[in-house]
């Protein structure tokens, strides 16, 4: 199967890498010097940067204030993310979602536990990873102008591009119901629900509302679907490995390549020369043509530039983040600080969040990568912990 996928990738010119995230815990005094087993980089409700500029207005400010690396999220929390600005927003659960470029939301409602998180889009993208929310009364909620997508555990993109929504399902399926966007009254007709399976899309224009006669539809994704930023820029790593996923990449090569007995097979001409006597010897001879073989596209080299931030006071060094930043990181098997393991995830292929171990003394610390080709990459004296 792995075989299969990666020339579904080539084909489709899409990115292969590894999604990671260990979960062990320890407890040790670290030094410059020495090596210990994994902290357990339990998520937090946080904001955090992924490329500048960000910005937030919590609940009573009167203004946007920038962020630099992270911050805290509230409920009524307003986020905003630049031309150039990307963004991550990660819940105590395991849910992530990720805001690209130009985006602008707000926190409508956030539990301290992740599991009730309705997050409305005023304008650009976000793409989510929903951890299985099983309590009663739990969700997560997307909400725009004119739509409202519900779910319990999934991968979904969505959208508010020029008062169109989008969904975009990858992982099992969500709820979606129209919104009237001058009342924001859900519409509760048969017509203005649909729910969007996986591998499949749907849309909401403000400007033509579902009818009767026009109800809300979904159709498949498409290869230009996956070649959207959105969408391209966070699909990448172990979610490659999740059989939705594989099924859609199988289905989308289908499209791309039929099969080749149904397509590579042309019909050769009659000729007089080709008719006998007898009609019944007379034969429509199948021309095979050979299945063209993709060229392999060499993966592109790992690179590791800066490390965010540089200087940490030790006194707050224990369980605090690193951002470590570079280029095509998906698949990145290890994030050392000297010779000490760290907790990490990647989250794009320029990021790494790492979480440093409990203890960590004052010194200066080199900060490596072990890329998905087992080459490792240093940053030397990157990390002063004082």
């Amino acid at each position: 199967m792995k075989s299969l996928i990666i020339v579904v990738l080539v084909l489709l010119g899409l990115g292969t890498g590894v999604y990671l995230l260990s979960t062990s815990k320890t407890s040790t005094t670290v030094t410059p010097e020495a090596t210990i087993s994994n902290n357990d980089g339990s998520g937090l409700s946080d904001l955090i940067v992924l490329a500048s500029e960000v910005f937030i207005k919590n609940p009573g400010d009167a203004d946007f204030v920038r962020i630099e690396k992270q911050a805290k999220i509230k409920e009524g929390s307003e986020i905003k993310t630049s031309s150039t600005g990307r963004a991550t927003v990660r819940f105590p659960n395991g849910t992530i979602s990720n805001l690209t470029r130009d985006t602008s939301i707000i926190l409508k409602e956030l539990s301290t536990d992740g599991n009730k998180s309705r997050i409305q889009i005023l304008a650009g993208g976000i793409w989510s990873k929903i951890e299985n929310i099983l309590g009663k009364g739990d969700v997560y909620e997307i909400e725009t102008e004119n739509m409202v997508a519900s779910v319990r555990g999934t991968i979904f993109a969505s959208k508010l591009i020029d008062h169109i929504s989008s969904i975009y399902v990858l992982e099992n399926k969500v709820g979606v119901k129209v919104k009237n966007p001058k009342t924001n009254e859900i519409l509760e007709d048969v017509f203005n629900f649909i729910q969007v399976e996986e591998g499949e899309k749907t849309s909401v224009n403000t400007n033509k509302l579902p009818t009767k006669a026009n109800p809300l539809k979904k159709s498949l994704i498409t290869k230009d679907d996956l070649d959207q930023e959105l969408i391209k820029e966070n699909l990448g790593g172990e979610y490659l490995e999740r059989e939705s996923i594989q099924k859609l990449f199988l289905k989308l090569i289908q499209a791309i390549s039929p099969n080749p007995t149904s397509s590579n097979n042309t019909l050769k001409p009659l000729t007089s020369s080709s008719v006998t006597s007898s009609p019944s010897s007379v034969l429509i001879q199948p021309v095979s043509t050979p299945t063209p073989t993709p060229t392999p596209v060499p993966k592109p080299e790992s690179t590791i530039e800066s490390v965010t931030p540089d200087m940490i006071e030790a006194s707050s060094a224990s369980g605090a983040e690193l951002a470590v930043n570079g280029s095509n990181l998906f698949g990145t098997k290890k994030v050392l600080l000297n010779q000490i393991s760290l907790d990490f995830f990647v989250v794009d292929t320029s990021t790494i969040f790492a979480s440093l171990p409990e203890n960590v003394e004052p010194g200066v610390y080199d900060v490596s990568i072990v890329t998905s080709s087992n080459k490792t990459l240093t940053l030397n004296q990157a990390l002063q912990v004082r």
